[in-house]
């Protein structure tokens, strides 16, 4: 049974671990893609034109009690497959500048 969640414009966000956004090629879902972002999607939020998400990154030694997170923008029209990582700072600004009325 399929239980991922179309996000339009051929991406998904796929509920089984690691719980991650992916983008298919081809017009109807066959139950592969490519990752467009990494795993673990926590949060995301979505509309014709754009997906935000935030997942967790990868621990790198950091103290266990200390989680980051790193943000992501995708341009459904242009069908981005390789969105940038970014900060919390960073996002909200890209947030800002591109008038993505969206939050999680």
């Amino acid at each position: 049974m399929d239980d991922s969640i179309d996000l339009g414009g051929q991406y998904r966000f796929i509920q089984e671990y690691p719980q991650c956004i992916i983008h298919h090629t081809m017009e109807e879902y066959k139950g592969v893609g490519v990752n467009v972002v990494e795993p673990i999607v926590v949060a995301f939020s979505f509309n014709d034109d754009y997906i935000i998400a935030k997942s967790k990154a990868p621990n790198n030694g950091q103290a266990r009690n200390k989680q980051e997170y790193r943000y992501w923008i995708i341009n459904k029209v242009n069908q981005q497959l390789e969105p940038a990582a970014l900060d919390s700072s960073a996002f909200q600004e890209q947030l800002r500048e591109l008038n993505i009325g969206l939050s999680f």
